[in-house]
């Protein structure tokens, strides 16, 4: 079992089983993902269904794949962002390094959504850097991999200044509150400060 309470499998083959298991009495709980996944492959989804249950359920639900470009989806990202990129910006004050490296994690699902929702591109949402490589054009990839650290204290600090960068030029794109912008604008102004530190 993982840290995810998940079952897996680890075959002969080096093929990797995650089994999820629940009693049939909890199959309804299937509709409370709608809305947050998409449904629009659920005729594959089901490979043996004996009793018919898991067919019916699905049969019951929205197969219209979730809109993620809503102000409020963009609003709770560029809230959980700036959120991430104060949190980070403090812990490279600390000089807590592999900490801030780890939390880039966090700031690069944020960025990715973002940058997903800018050039409509949502096909992967639940796993944002899924694909990247084909669902991106190139000049976003590229400002994508410049916000990619290295596990350095200057690689941190300017992988961080060019988060906050792309997240001021997104913020704009996508029309986010002027409050926002703001806060963004001053933790922008404190990573520079932090990179030439460093330099």
């Amino acid at each position: 079992m993982n840290e995810f309470g998940t079952h897996v499998a680890i075959f002969k083959s080096l093929i990797r089983g995650e089994f999820h298991f629940l009693p049939v009495s909890q199959i309804e709980i299937i509709k409370s993902w709608s809305g947050l996944i998409s449904f629009e492959y659920y005729e594959q989804m089901s490979l043996v269904d004996k009793d018919g249950k898991l067919v019916a359920v699905l049969n019951t639900i929205t197969k219209v794949r979730p809109s993620r470009n809503t102000p409020e989806s963009i609003v709770w990202i560029a809230n959980s962002l700036i959120n991430g990129l104060l949190f980070t910006r403090n812990l490279l004050l600390r000089k807590e390094i592999a900490h801030a490296h780890q939390s880039f994690f966090y700031l690069h699902k944020y960025i990715l959504w973002l940058i997903r929702i800018s050039v409509d591109s949502t096909a992967h949402w639940e796993s944002p850097t899924k694909k990247t490589e084909q669902d991106f054009p190139l000049i976003w990839y590229g400002k994508y991999m410049a916000c990619v650290p290295a596990l350095d204290e200057a690689d941190l600090a300017i992988s961080f200044q060019a988060c906050t960068q792309l997240c001021d030029e997104l913020f704009n794109r996508l029309q986010v509150s002027d409050s926002l912008i703001e806060i963004l604008k001053q933790i922008e102004t404190t990573s520079k400060s932090i990179t030439n530190t460093l330099k």
